[in-house]
C-alpha cells in the first residue's frame, strides 16, 4: 500500500461523515467503545447577547435555515487544516497508522483536535488496487476517527453569528474486508458508524436560540461477486432541537430513518439530500 492511498482513505472517512467539530475536549477512550456520542445540554451553551430576542415556534425553522452559510465556511477552513496535516504525515508502519491534530488554533476562532487510527492487512501483502483475487486472498481495513473543534470566538458569515462556546463533534468508524471465499468468488463486507452531536447558539437579525443535534447512523453491507447490489442494513437515531427563552423547546425533529437523518444534517451542510 502506498502512503498516499492509505492516509487519504482515513481522510475520506472524515469527509464522508460531513460534520467535523466538537463540544468537549478530546477523549481518546471514547474512540474505543461501540457507543455513540452524547449531545450537550442547553445549560452547556452560551446565551444570546443583550438586545437579542429568542425565537418562538414560528421562527425556529427559519433560524435553522440560517446556519448553513456560516457552518460551511468554518467547515471549509477546518478541512484545510486536516488536508495539510495528512500531506505531511509519516507513512504507516507494520500495518497500523495514527494521525493527530492537537489544539490547533490556525483557524481564527477555533481550537481543533483530531485523532485517527486504524490498521490494514492483505494476502498477498503487496496487493494492488487491480489485484485478481484467488482462493485465500483478502484485504482488510479498519479506521477510527474522532474530530473536534471548540468555537473560541464568535463566527459570523452573511449576517449570521455562531457564538463563542458553541460546538459540534464527530466520531466515525469504518470496517472493510474483501476476501475470496471460494474459487472465483469474492465477498465484500463493510460497516460504517457515524455519530454527530453539537450545541450551537445562533442569532441573526436580532433573533436567535440554542440548537442541539444528535445524529447517529449505522450501516452494514455485504456483497458477493455477481450480485448487482449489496445487501444493506441501516439504522438512524437521534434528534435536532431548537430552544428559545428559558431553554424552552420550540422545535424538535426526531431522527428515525434516512429521510429524517438527511433532513437534520441538511441544515448544516449541502449535499446530504443528494443520492449517495
Amino acid at each position: 500500500m502506498k502512503k498516499h492511498s492509505v492516509l487519504m482513505g482515513l481522510l475520506s472517512v472524515l469527509l464522508m461523515a460531513g460534520l467535523m467539530f466538537s463540544a468537549c475536549p478530546m477523549d481518546n477512550d471514547d474512540d474505543d467503545d461501540d457507543g455513540g456520542l452524547s449531545a450537550p445540554s442547553t445549560e452547556d451553551l452560551p446565551g444570546l447577547p443583550e438586545n437579542t430576542a429568542y425565537v418562538t415556534k414560528d421562527g425556529a425553522e427559519a433560524l435553522l435555515g440560517t446556519v448553513k452559510n456560516v457552518f460551511e465556511s468554518v467547515s471549509s477552513a477546518f478541512q484545510g487544516v486536516i488536508e495539510k496535516e495528512f500531506e505531511s504525515a509519516e507513512p504507516p508502519e507494520d500495518g497500523k497508522y495514527f494521525f493527530e491534530v492537537k489544539d490547533d488554533t490556525s483557524v481564527e476562532g477555533l481550537k481543533i483536535n483530531v485523532t485517527g487510527n486504524g490498521s490494514f492487512s492483505s494476502n498477498p501483502p503487496d496487493m494492488t488496487e487491480n489485484h485478481d483475487f484467488k482462493a485465500g486472498d483478502y484485504y482488510e481495513k479498519i479506521s477510527h476517527l474522532y474530530a473536534a473543534a471548540d468555537f473560541t470566538s464568535d463566527k459570523e458569515e452573511a449576517g449570521v453569528t455562531i457564538r463563542k462556546g458553541s460546538s459540534i463533534q464527530n466520531k466515525a468508524d469504518e470496517y472493510q474486508k474483501v476476501s475470496s471465499i471460494k474459487d472465483a468468488t469474492t465477498q465484500q463486507q463493510e460497516s460504517e458508524k457515524s455519530s454527530m452531536t453539537g450545541g450551537l447558539t445562533v442569532y441573526s437579525d436580532g433573533k436567535g436560540g440554542k440548537i442541539i443535534l444528535e445524529a447517529n447512523k449505522v450501516e452494514d453491507s455485504k456483497r458477493e461477486s455477481g450480485e448487482d447490489k449489496p445487501t444493506v442494513n441501516s439504522t438512524y437515531t437521534g434528534f435536532l432541537a431548537v430552544y428559545g427563552q428559558d431553554d424552552t423547546e420550540v422545535y424538535k425533529l426526531v431522527i428515525e430513518n434516512e429521510e429524517t437523518y438527511k433532513k437534520a444534517l441538511a441544515y448544516f451542510y449541502s449535499g446530504e439530500d443528494e443520492d449517495d
